[in-house]
C-alpha cells in the first residue's frame, strides 16, 4: 500500500513530536500546525493506525468525548 503525501507528512509529523515513548494528540491541533482540515488528519490517523508496514511507532484512538485524542507510541 502507496502512502500519499499527506500521510508521509502527517507519519514524519508524528515522529517528530513524539517524547519520552508516548505523546497524546488531537486532530485538530495536527490540522493548524500542518494546514489540513483536522476531518482530513483524523481520517489519515485512522488509515495509518491500520497500516502494518509501520513498525516504529504505533498509532491508537483513545479518546472520542469532544475530539478524537491519539496516543502515539514508539515501539
Amino acid at each position: 500500500m502507496k502512502m500519499s503525501e499527506f500521510e508521509h507528512e502527517i507519519l514524519l509529523y508524528l515522529r517528530e513530536n513524539v517524547s519520552n515513548g508516548h505523546n497524546y494528540f488531537k486532530s485538530k491541533y495536527i490540522a493548524k500546525d500542518t494546514g489540513l482540515s483536522a476531518r482530513r488528519v483524523g481520517a489519515i490517523l485512522f488509515k495509518l493506525s491500520q497500516n502494518p508496514k509501520i513498525k516504529d511507532i504505533e498509532i491508537k484512538q483513545y479518546s472520542t468525548s469532544l475530539s478524537t485524542t491519539w496516543r502515539v507510541m514508539r515501539v
